[in-house]
Formats: structure tokens, sequence, C-alpha cells
């Protein structure tokens, strides 16, 4: 009689089975981890400006969407900032006069781009540069211009390439000017929400192009923004992009050594910007960017003004290189501080300045 007990085979899985068990144990994986980083007060949101946020929010400008660091005008809106500046924006979202989006037969269609120079900080809608230099040209020319302005405060060269990819050339103006400095060589913005704290002053500082989401993915970012695994790597992501781009020597202090746009960039920025004008059919102008001689006899800004001198030079040697116009009325308005209201602004005697340098220039193209 047989003893042999029958045999029993071991369990399995199908392969479907396993794959589900081990999606489940990194699901729960993940979890724990993400419930650690919140116990732990750790917050970290890269793509969001606090300090933007705090100043400007429900003050007539929102987000972009792409570069959602920076601020643009909200269509029709009334920009109130601290009872010192009133911007009026017209329906299209730009400083100045309504206008048609196709430019009319027989009209030079002239667009100023740049920041808050550009978009009249602390001057009323009529008298920036870009309204002064309408005015001017129709008197000097006697042919019908119209002016776009398209400055907006606190841009710099890598927005302003935005800017004219999404918005500008489709305008199909015939000539644009081009006055971006002063942010470009400002500290890095620091963009950071760290343990729970607003950490302007101590968050990681990146360059403009390495917070840039590309349209395609704003909404991934977004959807997943909330989540503080997804914030961790994108911390460690920015703070190893800093480190490498600083001298061993400076590591210490490398959160006072980044730029919005560094030298390299800048240029690069000025030579897209040229590009993609003359890709479009438009003629680009450089345009320097002056500062008042009163602030810059204070130690403060000796720093300031070496690197306003050092992007202006880059302005010259990108427009000699790629044998493009530049108006430069530093050698005018950096003789009087009557010319400006902070250390960048003109006044309205300074816009009216520079549209006369414009106007000059433009006339003598013969468009």
């Amino acid at each position: 009689m047989s003893t042999d007990q029958p045999q029993v085979s071991p369990r399995t899985f199908s392969l479907t089975k396993k794959i589900c068990f081990s999606a489940l144990i990194v699901v729960l994986l993940l979890g724990f981890i993400e419930a650690g980083f919140r116990l732990s007060g750790f917050s970290f949101r890269p793509h969001y400006s606090i300090y933007a946020e705090n100043a400007w929010e429900s003050h007539g400008v929102t987000q972009d969407p792409t570069l959602p660091w920076s601020w643009v005008p909200v269509p029709g809106a009334l920009c109130h900032i601290g009872g010192s500046s009133d911007f009026h924006f017209n329906q299209l979202g730009y400083r100045g006069p309504i206008f048609q989006k196709m430019k009319a037969p027989g009209t030079l269609r002239i667009i100023c781009m740049g920041d808050s120079g550009t978009m009249g900080w602390g001057v009323q809608d009529g008298e920036t540069y870009c309204a002064d230099l309408q005015n001017i040209l129709e008197r000097k020319c006697r042919q019908n211009v119209e002016t776009i302005n398209a400055g907006v405060f606190g841009f710099d060269s890598f927005q302003g390439v935005h800017q004219m990819k999404e918005k500008i050339t489709a305008l199909h103006p015939d000539v644009i000017t081009l006055c971006y400095n002063w942010n470009d060589h400002a500290d890095a913005i620091r963009v950071a929400k760290i343990s729970g704290k607003y950490a302007w002053e101590k968050g990681v500082p990146a360059r403009d192009k390495d917070l840039y989401h590309p349209q395609r993915y704003t909404e991934f970012i977004y959807v997943f923004s909330n989540l503080r695994i997804f914030q961790f790597l994108q911390y460690v992501g920015l703070r190893s992009a800093e480190l490498s781009g600083v001298p061993e020597d400076q590591k210490r202090q490398s959160n006072a050594v980044l730029l919005r746009v560094p030298p390299d960039d800048y240029k690069e920025n000025l030579e897209q910007l040229i590009d993609l004008a003359r890709g479009a059919g438009i003629t680009p102008i450089l345009l320097t960017q002056a500062l008042n001689p009163r602030k810059v006899e204070k130690p403060e800004m000796q720093i300031h003004a070496r690197m306003q001198q050092q992007y202006n030079e880059m302005i010259r040697e990108v427009a000699a290189g790629k044998n493009v116009l530049c108006v430069d009325p530093t050698s005018i308005l950096e003789t009087d501080p009557k010319y400006f209201s902070s250390n960048t602004h003109p006044t309205k005697a300074g816009h009216n300045r520079i549209a006369m340098l414009l106007a000059n220039a433009i006339c003598s193209m013969n468009l």
C-alpha cells in the first residue's frame, strides 16, 4: 500500500498580480515618504514668487502660466501699486490706447518692449517715451505712426523672448525697440517656501531660464506641485543647478552670486530677440538703459552701476555684431538727475529725451 502523499504545487501569481502588488508597495512607500515630508513641515514652491504673490496679487496683474514667477497685465485693469504708481491697461493688456490687431494700411507700427522703464513707472499713461515717440514721429516724418507700449514691470530679456514669441510677432509691427538691463543683472529670484515659512530672502535662487516651463509641461507641473515629494525633487534639481555653476571658492556664498540673467544668457537673449524680429520681417532697435547719476554716488550702488555699464556694453557689442541700430541715451540722461525718478526710471523729461533720440534714428532709416 503506497504511503506517498499527493504533491502540493507552490502557489504562483500571474504577472498581472505581481505588477499590481509591486505597484501597491511603491504607492504605500511613496505615501509614507509624502507623509514624512508633510509632518516635518517641508514645503518648497519654486514655480511661485512668494514676494510677488504678496506684492502684486489683486493689483491689476496676474501670473503668466508659462513663466509663473512673472506677472502680466490683466486686460482692461487699473494696476495700483502702493499708491505711488497707477497703470491703465487697455483691453488687450497693453498700456496706452486700444488698437486693432491688424495694422491699418499705410501706418508705421512700432512696438516698444522692455521693463518698467519702458512701461513708464511713475509717469502718466501719455508720458512714456513710447507715447511721445508717436507724436514726435508724426510731426518729424509726416507719416501715420502707431506705437504700442509692451513694457512690463519686472521683465528681463528672457521674458522678452517669451513675449516676442507669444504675442509681439502676431501684431506685425514694422519696428520694435528693445530695452532690457536692470532686471537682468538683479539677484536671481528666490522663489521658495521652505519648512512652512515664507523664505524670499533665504530661498534657493535660480536663473530665469531654470524656472521656465514650456507650455506643454505647465499643466503637469501644476497637478503635481502640491506633492512634497515632487517639491523635494525640484528643490534638489535647482540646488544642484545653482551649485554647478558657481566657482568652488564661492559655493559657501552661492546665494549671492547668481543673477536672473547672467552675461552669457543675456547676450544670447538679445541675439534671439533680433533673430526673431528679423525672421518676422521686423526691424529691431536696441536701446541702452541709463542710471541716475545721483544714485551712483552712493557706495551701495557701485556694484549696480558697474553691472549696468557691463550690460549696456553687451548691448552695444551685440548691436555691432548683428548690424543692428543701437540708440544710446546714457550720455545724455546720466548728466542730470532731473531725468530720473529713481535708480533707472525716467521722469517725463527723461522719457521725452529718449523718444527724441529714437525718433531721429527711425526717421533716418527711411522706413
